[in-house]
C-alpha cells in the first residue's frame, strides 16, 4: 500500500461508503473530497465533509498509517493546522488525537490494488501493454492530446527561462536555442555556451562579411584552436577573430575540451555543424523574424536546407582527412530542428504574446511533419499503436518518458481507465 494509490482512491471516492464512520464512531458523509494538491502541504484542499452533526470545510491529509503524521513532521508545520479529516489505510492510534480519523482498510476492493500493483510492477517498458487492447480509442486520443500539450508547454518553459536569462531578448534567445539544436544531444551544451558568449547583434553587424561571422563563431567556441595553422584560411580566421575579440571586448569561452568528436559520423562533427550554422546566420539573418513570420513547414525546410561554405565542406576535420565534401543538412535533421526547436519557441512566444495563433501553428507544424523514428516510437509500434506524424511521435515520447518510465499510471487517463473504467 502507498499514499499515491490512497490519494487516487480518495480523489475518485473508490471505497465502500456504507456506514462510513470515524474510528471514534462518528458518522461521516463526504460532500466533496477536495482538490488534489500538487504542492507542499496537505494532500487535498477545499474539501467538505460532515462529521457527526457538523459540516466542515478545509483540508484532508492521506497516510498509509496515522503514525505517519508525526514521522512526516506535520505536527511542526502550520499548513496542517486546518486539516479537518485524516484519512488512513490502517489506524494504529498513534496519530494526532484532535483530528478525526477515517480508516479505509476494509473498504477498498482488493482487485483495485491488484491491478494497480500489476501496472507498477510490470516488466514491459510500457506497463499497460497487456491492457491496451481493452482501452477505448477515445481515451487513447484524449491522453495523447494531453501529453502533446504537456510536452510543448514543458519545452516552452525552458524557452522562457532562457528568454529571462537573456534579459527578454528574443533574438539572442532564438540564436542560443537554434545553436544548441545544431549540437544535437552530445554537443548541445558547448554550442549553447558559444551562443551565450556571442552577442547576436554582432552576427547581424557582420552578416555581409562571411569570414568575420565564421571567425566569431569558430573563435569564441574554441574550435579554431583545434586546427593547425598550415592553411592560409585558418590563419586568416584566427587573425580576424583576435581583431574582433579585442574590438568588441569579447570574453572567450574556453570550450576546446568540451567538444566531442568520438563515436559519431563525420557529418555530425561539431566543426561541420558550426560551419553550417554560420552559413544559416549569414544567409538568413534574424531567425526570430522567421519564427514570427514563416507559416509553412515547407518554408522552414528550405530555410534549414543549408550547407557549409566551400572551405569548411572540405576541411571540417582538424586532421584534414575529408574523403568527400560535406552535403547539405539532411531532411530528417531539418525536420528534427523544426520539431524540437521551432515549435517550442512558437509555443513560448504564443504564451508571451497571448496570441493563440502561434501555438496553433506549432501544433499544425507537428501534424504536417512525418513521425520520428526512435526506440520509444518502435516500442509503441510493437503494441500496434502507430505514429502517423510528429504530433503522434511527440505525444508518445512524452507518455513514455513522463508516465510509463516513472510508472505514473495514476496520472494517466489510460492507466486510470484500466484501474477503474468509470474514472474519467
Amino acid at each position: 500500500m502507498n499514499e499515491e494509490f490512497l490519494q487516487f482512491i480518495w480523489q475518485h471516492q473508490l471505497f465502500d461508503f456504507r456506514h462510513l464512520k470515524t474510528v471514534d464512531g462518528l458518522e461521516v458523509q463526504v460532500i466533496h473530497p477536495g482538490h488534489l494538491n500538487s504542492h507542499s502541504g496537505p494532500d487535498f484542499e477545499l474539501a467538505r465533509v460532515r462529521i457527526g452533526t457538523m459540516e466542515w470545510a478545509g483540508r484532508v491529509e492521506i497516510h498509509v498509517q496515522d503514525k505517519d503524521w508525526d514521522s512526516h513532521g506535520h505536527q511542526r508545520d502550520p499548513s496542517y493546522e486546518n486539516v479537518v479529516l485524516h484519512v488512513v489505510y490502517q489506524y494504529n492510534g498513534l496519530g494526532p488525537a484532535h483530528i478525526p480519523v477515517l480508516e479505509l482498510k476494509s473498504r477498498i476492493d482488493d482487485q483495485l490494488w491488484e491491478r494497480y500493483s500489476s501496472l507498477k510492477e510490470a516488466l514491459s517498458p510500457i506497463p499497460c501493454a497487456a491492457y491496451l487492447p481493452s482501452v477505448s480509442g477515445l481515451t487513447l486520443l484524449s491522453m495523447k492530446e494531453r501529453a502533446l500539450v504537456d510536452r510543448l508547454q514543458m519545452k516552452a518553459e525552458r524557452v522562457n527561462e532562457l528568454f529571462q536569462f537573456h534579459k527578454c531578448d528574443w533574438e539572442q534567445t532564438v540564436f542560443r536555442l537554434i545553436s544548441g539544436a545544431f549540437g544535437f544531444q552530445l554537443n548541445r551544451q558547448p554550442f549553447e555556451q558559444m551562443a551565450t558568449a556571442l552577442p547576436f547583434h554582432l552576427i547581424l553587424k557582420y552578416r555581409d562579411q562571411p569570414r568575420q561571422v565564421e571567425a566569431l563563431l569558430f573563435g569564441i567556441s574554441g574550435l579554431l584552436q583545434a586546427f593547425p595553422d598550415g592553411q592560409q584560411y585558418i590563419r586568416d580566421l584566427k587573425a580576424e577573430y583576435l581583431f574582433l575579440k579585442k574590438k568588441h571586448n569579447l570574453t572567450e569561452v574556453s570550450l576546446i575540451q568540451s567538444w566531442k568528436f568520438g563515436r559519431m559520423r563525420p557529418p555530425n562533427f561539431p566543426t561541420l555543424k558550426m560551419a553550417q550554422l554560420s552559413q544559416l546566420l549569414i544567409r538568413e539573418g534574424s531567425l526570430f523574424q522567421h519564427v514570427r513570420e514563416v507559416e509553412k513547414t515547407t518554408e522552414w525546410d528550405e530555410i534549414l536546407k543549408i550547407g557549409a561554405s566551400d572551405f569548411w565542406s572540405k576541411n571540417y576535420l582538424p586532421s584534414g582527412k575529408v574523403k568527400k565534401p560535406a552535403a547539405l543538412i539532411g531532411k530528417a535533421t531539418r525536420h528534427l530542428l523544426i520539431i524540437n526547436t521551432i515549435c517550442p519557441i512558437l509555443a513560448a512566444y504564443s504564451h508571451y504574446t497571448a496570441d493563440q495563433r502561434y501555438m496553433d501553428r506549432a501544433i499544425r507544424f507537428l501534424e504536417e511533419l512525418p513521425t520520428e523514428d526512435n526506440t520509444i516510437i518502435r516500442n509503441w509500434q510493437k503494441l500496434t499503436l502507430y505514429s502517423s506524424n510528429a504530433f503522434d511521435s511527440q505525444a508518445y515520447i512524452q507518455l513514455f518518458k513522463y508516465y510509463c518510465q516513472p510508472r505514473k499510471c495514476l496520472n494517466c487517463q489510460i492507466g486510470t481507465s484500466i484501474l477503474y473504467p468509470r474514472v474519467k
